[in-house]
Parts: structure tokens; C-alpha cells; sequence
């Protein structure tokens, strides 16, 4: 596992990022000679995993969401879209009047 500094990392990321991805080797960045973060290969396949082992509130969410959705304290995609037009239209028309009524004074 290669080791560098985020300024030196910086400098050239497109072409580090292409031989993580081309090697497989995580690249630990250090800031004061710290490790800081990694640059680790991934992939689609490996994505899903990844997510799962390091986004903990990710799957808590999705918990939370299949509870909703087994009470049935859910909407269809479409509902929420047609809601969401609807209060835009009501709040574009509110500034609308707004507008209105100060231009009018």
C-alpha cells in the first residue's frame, strides 16, 4: 500500500486515481504525515458492499423505509411528484401575489 501527501495528490489526481483503479493498491493519503483517508479501487459489483460496510446510516434507512413499507405508510412515486407540483404551483402563485401587492404600494 503506496503512502502520499494530499498536496502531492493534488497535484496530479486524474493520473494516481487511474493506477489505483489499474493496480488494485489502496493509496493512503496523509496530511502532516498522518494517514488521513484512502483511495480505494471500486467497482459495480463492489459498490453495494462497500456502502453497506461504511455508510452504517444507509442501512438503517433502508430498515426504516421496508418498516414503512410493510405498514403501508407509503405513496407511489407518482402521488409525490403530483404533491410536489402542486405545492410549487401554490408557492409560485403566493409569490406572485406577493410580488403584486408590494409593486401595487
Amino acid at each position: 500500500m503506496s503512502m502520499m501527501g494530499i498536496r502531492a495528490f493534488s497535484r496530479k489526481v486524474s493520473s494516481f486515481v487511474e493506477h489505483v483503479e489499474s493496480t488494485g493498491e489502496p493509496l493512503v493519503l496523509t496530511r502532516h504525515g498522518r494517514p488521513a483517508v484512502a483511495v480505494i479501487p471500486l467497482n459495480a459489483d463492489g459498490f453495494e458492499d462497500f456502502v453497506l460496510a461504511h455508510v452504517p446510516e444507509f442501512t438503517v434507512g433502508m430498515r426504516a423505509a421496508d418498516v414503512e413499507l410493510a405498514r403501508g405508510q407509503t405513496k407511489p412515486l407518482n402521488e409525490v411528484l403530483e404533491e410536489i407540483d402542486r405545492d410549487e404551483a401554490a408557492d409560485s402563485g403566493a409569490v406572485r401575489k406577493a410580488e403584486r401587492e408590494t409593486t401595487a404600494c
